[in-house]
């Protein structure tokens, strides 16, 4: 399993050979509300874009931001969905990556995402969803 890291990206290639990334939104996903939930998305990978950078905090079981919002953690939503939100030790914070198998797992859902370990090395992360 995955102990604490430092930064790392997940990244995943489109149907036009197009490297991808989970990236965090500035912006609160209500604006001009202010209710603490950002979105994760898939844009471009910028290596030196922070908001494409994530840690991993062993003992919380989660995936923190590296940028916009260093409380807020991805959360997987009722509907499937990823999202920022501040770190409650909710269920749906909970992930497990096992680098020997490559499986990115929320540990309440148990969704799953593989993972390339061939991109291991070089701390990143390639993931494909699966339901």
């Amino acid at each position: 399993m995955l102990g604490d890291t430092d930064c790392f990206n997940f990244v995943l290639m489109d149907a036009n050979g197009t490297v991808l990334a989970l990236t965090a939104t500035k912006d609160d996903k209500y604006a001009p509300k202010k209710t603490g939930v950002y979105d994760v998305n898939v844009q471009p990978l910028l290596r030196t874009w922070n908001a494409q950078k994530w840690r991993y905090d062993a003992k919380k079981k989660a995936f923190y931001s590296q940028q916009y919002h260093p409380n807020a953690v991805i959360s997987e939503g009722a509907n499937k969905n990823l999202f920022l939100y501040k770190y409650l030790g909710l269920n749906i914070q909970k992930f497990s990556f096992d680098q020997k198998t490559g499986i990115f797992r929320n540990l309440n859902s148990k969704r799953v995402a593989t993972v390339g370990k061939t991109e291991i090395k070089r701390r990143t992360y390639a993931a494909d969803i699966l339901d």
